[in-house]
Formats: structure tokens, C-alpha cells, sequence
């Protein structure tokens, strides 16, 4: 595992002016992938002529940011052995009243896409009650249920691409997940690791693909490489073998 950049909140010389930005996005990160979301949304609010950037918790410019001018805020952070990194928790404890007091989001990257630890979720819940304005998004589509009954205010998951009316009942019904929801999410999510080491994008093409008997599904563009045809195949078969009326994801 890499070492963070982030692991101590930066305690060198601040720069002279204050650090202005309408919609500032906070990341701490380990591996680098926390930090390219943040950059990536960033990226969409600007596209949309918003004032964003992404800033590192433990940063300089973090550190001197005038909360004043801040309109609103989005917080990322990473799970590893099913906690944050301790940057994370002592910014948000640190600035809870500003979030508090703004519309604010705040956002978990698991590095297992289905992971059963309970702490991961359970950590997630907490959040949830501890600072109610903050908004609790959930990627990981196993912990939707737990997290949404806690008072999570919903998800961004790949699954939705696939089975939109399916997660649509998971959040809108987190108390009430039927059986047969549950182990449709779980089949679907099983697809993804028919063979080793394919990438889900192309997996969920993949399967959008067969539901729709559309192959124009299967393309995808540079950096993303489709899957190769045995690879194509397993998942095909796999989703064929689950059964599932289309009409119900």
C-alpha cells in the first residue's frame, strides 16, 4: 500500500493572501485515486462556470481557505482496513459548523467494490448522524441499504447503470429491500468478477449490451479496452444464467 501524501496536516508557512474559492473540494488520499475524483469534479463544476478546485485537507491552501466565500463544499476520503484516514476525521471535526451551515456532500472511496466489513459501513452511518447537513453519498451498492436507513442521502454506484429501477427501490425503500432485489444486486455484482481482472466498465457494457441486443454497447474509447471475446462471453452467460426480467432493473 502507497504512502499518503496526506498524512499530517501541513504546519509550514501559509500563503500571505487568503484562499478564495466558491465550491472547494476536499480530498484526502493514499493511493491517488480519491484525489483524481475530487480533480474530476472540480473539473464538472468549473464546465458548469462555477468557481472549483480540489484541495488536500492537509494543505497550505486548505489551511488558509476563507470559508466566507464559500458557497459550497464536497469532502472525499478513502477507506482502508474499513477506516478514513485520520486527516479526513480532524478536517471534518475541525470545520463541521461551516459545513454544517452550507450545502456539503461528502464522499467514501472503498477500494473493494463489495466489501462485507462492517466497519466501512458502520462508519459511514456515523457520519450520517453526527453531522446531519452533511450529505453521506454511497459508491459501494451492499452498504446503500445500511447507510440510507442511517440517513444517508444516496448514492453514485456503477450498478445504476444497469439496473437503475432496481438501486432506485434500494434507496427509495431502504427499510424494505425485498429478497429477490438483494440477490439480483448480488448476481449482478458477481458478473464483474466471472474472470480476473476485467475492468467493470466494459463489464457493464457488457451486459448492457445483452439487455438491450445492442452491440454498439461494446465500444468503448481509449484508455477503456473491451473485453476480449472469451471474457464477453462469461459475462453474457452469467447474466443470461441469473434470470432476471430486464424490465425490473
Amino acid at each position: 500500500m502507497g504512502t499518503s501524501t496526506d498524512a499530517k496536516i501541513d504546519t509550514g508557512a501559509m500563503p500571505a493572501a487568503a484562499v478564495t474559492c466558491a465550491f472547494p473540494i476536499f480530498f484526502a488520499t493514499t493511493e491517488g485515486q480519491t484525489r483524481r475524483i475530487a480533480e474530476r469534479l472540480a473539473e464538472e463544476l468549473c464546465q458548469d462556470h462555477l468557481e472549483s478546485r480540489a484541495f488536500a485537507m492537509a494543505g497550505r491552501d486548505a489551511a488558509a481557505l476563507d470559508w466566507t466565500r464559500v458557497r459550497g463544499a464536497i469532502v472525499g476520503a478513502s477507506l482502508h482496513a474499513g477506516k478514513h484516514q485520520k486527516v479526513a476525521d480532524a478536517f471534518v471535526r475541525a470545520h463541521v459548523a461551516q459545513l454544517n451551515h452550507m450545502p456539503s456532500a461528502f464522499f467514501s472511496v472503498s477500494l473493494s467494490a463489495a466489501s462485507k466489513n462492517r466497519d466501512e459501513v458502520n462508519t459511514a452511518a456515523h457520519l450520517a448522524r453526527a453531522f446531519p447537513a452533511l450529505s453521506i453519498l454511497v459508491g459501494c451498492e451492499p452498504h446503500v441499504a445500511p447507510v440510507m436507513r442511517a440517513g444517508g442521502a444516496g448514492s453514485v454506484n456503477g450498478l445504476a447503470n444497469v439496473a437503475p429501477r432496481l438501486m432506485r427501490r434500494v434507496i427509495d425503500r431502504p427499510a424494505d429491500v425485498s429478497h429477490g432485489d438483494e440477490a439480483a444486486m448480488l448476481g449482478l455484482l458477481a458478473l464483474l468478477s466471472v474472470r480476473p481482472n476485467m475492468p467493470f466498465v466494459s463489464v457493464y457494457k457488457t451486459v448492457l449490451a445483452e439487455q438491450t441486443g445492442d452491440d454498439a454497447w461494446l465500444n468503448v474509447c481509449a484508455p477503456l479496452d473491451p473485453l476480449d471475446n472469451t471474457e464477453a462471453r462469461a459475462v453474457r452467460e452469467g447474466y443470461r444464467a441469473l434470470g432476471i426480467d430486464a424490465a425490473t432493473l
